[in-house]
């Protein structure tokens, strides 16, 4: 079985945690289970990766990596949620 590869750690994360059976209201839990499951090796990028996508202040961008990376289409206020969400978890 081969072993899918991520060019992006915020796609490991849409697909393996935010995933089309997880409800967006559960976003905050999943980060926490990231945060309690992941090696440091895993979390580092992704506190970066966050970090990096909050200060560009772009919901359209997150809007659209969420729909490339896991198929899941959010609006414009869903997706600045999202990051603000996910920033306060990871980042601050």
């Amino acid at each position: 079985m081969a072993v899918k590869k991520y060019e992006d750690i915020f796609e490991y994360f849409v697909d393996s945690y935010f995933n089309w059976s997880m409800n967006y209201t559960d976003l905050n839990d999943l980060a926490d289970q990231y945060l309690n499951n992941e090696i440091e090796l895993w979390i580092i990028p992704m506190r970066e990766r966050v970090k990096e996508l909050y200060e560009l202040n772009n919901p359209q961008h997150i809007k659209d990596l969420v729909y490339r990376y896991g198929r899941r289409a959010l609006n414009l206020e869903e997706a600045q949620n999202m990051i603000e969400s996910l920033y306060q978890k990871f980042c601050v």
